[in-house]
């Protein structure tokens, strides 16, 4: 045997009678209960809050830190560094610990085709005719909830509208999408009635308002008797009439006047 393979025995068996911890061996780190003592010509070096060794004069390699979280779920090895000394070669591990979280995305649905919903939603309201042969007829569009004509229909499948900015309004959606009431234009003095339709976009031609619970249409070019007078035509299809009411009534239409009602639920009562 050597004279360095004597010395290495002679440290050996020191360490093994005085508890002291040879050269290159763990000598503290949490959770370790081995001795934390090292022989003499080495110093306990800390790498890590898990791993400290005893390295000959000091710690002459490269530590490594391990890297953590207050809430740790899932552990992955993220680096492997290598420290050198004069004799011997080792390895430690870092280990990263990493959160994971679930995240859910909530949206809105649209509201179901053909049905605008059983309660009303605030601030819009319920619009409907209240004498016959449209009595307890409802306000909505055709198509349900797309541009198109404005028609009394059901009480299932009921639109709900509001005035803003003298607009007429009809809410197809729980995230605001709206239609807007557009008047036909009036081109000849012989026109009686004009349409009213849904469109996208707002209308510049009249302005709507409430009196009392009644819907009314007004433009400042058109004199119109009654400005609550309306006619619903064949179809179902609602128009302003420019006449009297209850005078000389279009052929196919009957005249009316509409209404909000504010029930929570659309009802045929």
């Amino acid at each position: 045997m050597n004279i360095k393979a004597n010395i290495v025995l002679v440290n050996l068996l020191t360490g093994l009678a005085y508890g002291q911890v040879n050269i290159w061996g763990q000598c503290g780190g949490i959770g370790y209960t081995g001795g934390t003592l090292c022989i003499a010509g080495s110093t306990c070096s800390t790498f890590n809050p898990y791993y400290a060794q005893c390295l000959p004069g000091g710690p002459t390699a490269t530590s490594t830190t391990l890297v953590y979280t207050t809430a740790t779920t899932t552990a992955s090895l993220v680096s492997l560094r290598t420290m050198t000394s004069p004799t011997r070669t080792t390895s430690t591990v870092s280990l990263r610990t990493t959160t994971s979280s679930t995240r859910t995305t909530t949206t809105t649905p649209p509201l179901p085709t053909g049905n605008l919903g059983s309660t009303l939603i605030s601030p819009y309201l319920w619009i409907r005719a209240v004498v016959a042969p449209y009595y307890h007829k409802y306000l909505q569009s055709s198509p349900i909830r797309s541009p198109g004509d404005a028609v009394m229909g059901e009480y299932t499948t009921a639109g709900q509208f509001d005035i803003s900015d003298n607009q007429l309004v009809q809410l197809i959606s729980t995230s605001g999408t709206l239609l807007y009431a557009k008047i036909e234009e009036k081109t000849s003095d012989s026109q009686t009635k004009l349409q009213l339709t849904w469109q996208s976009t707002p209308s510049s031609y009249g302005t709507f308002s409430w009196s009392g619970d009644a819907l009314l249409w007004k433009h400042p070019t058109i004199t119109r008797q009654n400005d609550a007078a309306w006619l619903i035509c064949d179809g179902a299809k609602l128009h302003a009439n420019l006449g009297a009411y209850g005078w000389n009534t279009p052929a196919g239409c009957s005249d009316a006047t509409i209404h909000y009602y504010n029930g929570a639920t659309a009802v045929d009562k």
